[in-house]
């Protein structure tokens, strides 16, 4: 009786091992699988936040620096359209001001992007050609420039909630040609950053849904970069970084059937400066 339990306790127990050992996920195998979740996304539906906090001291005065950027943004693949929505509030020189900003941008017949945009306190809008080699829409929702990039991430134990989402967390340390490639989907944004990235260092937590590995959250911090070197601080100035992070929240993928410029926006929109 004693070696048939033994039996069947060793037998549970090779079982318990054998569906454990397969069901933990390596950071390759989530990141992969993100990858491959996203490749045929057609939208995107997502908050951005960006915050920066600093004091910047020369001869001896120092001021304080806030902007806290908060925008709703959507894109879809075909056609290639983005809608962004939200506010930018600042505090500089003792001012503060807070501004509503909405743009469009939509991928013209001849590859070139053109973007619309109204900020709040203006009367009109205003149109500019951007004129860019990648379909920056597809960046906002594909990850795959994080392939190759595996090892420079750390899977935590475990999952995490975010958003009442279980999901897995991943964090690594980014610098040089690495930041750009991380920075693909910020940069489709924020306009481009390859010229800023002397100096820059970026601490990166990736949370994939444990379900069904889509990505939930991005959260791009550059506390630790040398900032006064990327901005070009003058000599007997100092830069003091309290926080400056991005965060990326994916609100759903493939929910949005279109998106369209208003045709009173097109009609009305006066021009502005076209950039490269």
């Amino acid at each position: 009786m004693k070696k048939k339990l033994s039996l069947v306790l060793c037998i549970c127990m090779i079982s318990i091992l054998a569906i454990t050992g397969c069901s933990k996920s390596s950071r390759e195998d989530i990141l992969a699988d993100m990858i491959t979740s996203t490749k045929e996304t057609k939208s995107a539906d997502m908050n951005i936040k960006m915050v920066i906090d600093m004091d910047a001291t020369t001869n001896g005065t120092t001021q304080n620096t806030k902007i806290n950027c908060d925008l709703n943004a959507q894109a879809t693949t075909d056609p290639s359209v983005c809608k962004i929505d939200g506010k930018f509030d600042m505090a500089l020189l003792g001012m503060n001001k807070s501004m509503g900003v909405k743009s469009y941008s939509i991928k013209e017949e001849d590859g070139s992007y053109t973007t619309y945009t109204f900020v709040e306190g203006q009367d009109k809008w205003t149109k500019a050609k951007v004129n860019q080699d990648s379909d920056k829409m597809n960046e906002l929702a594909n990850f795959k420039s994080m392939e190759g990039m595996f090892d420079n991430f750390q899977l935590a134990d475990g999952t995490t909630d975010v958003n009442n989402v279980k999901c897995y967390k991943l964090t690594g340390s980014f610098e040089g040609d690495n930041l750009e490639k991380m920075l693909g989907s910020v940069e489709s944004l924020s306009g481009n950053m390859k010229d800023s990235l002397g100096g820059l260092k970026a601490n990166v937590e990736v949370y994939v849904n444990a379900k069904d590995k889509m990505p939930v959250q991005i959260k791009i911090d550059f506390k630790d970069s040398d900032l006064a070197s990327a901005m070009g601080a003058t000599e007997g100035s100092t830069l003091k970084v309290n926080d400056f992070y991005i965060t990326m929240t994916y609100n759903g993928m493939n929910t949005i059937d279109k998106l369209e410029v208003p045709e009173d926006v097109k009609k009305n929109a006066v021009e502005g400066i076209t950039t490269q």
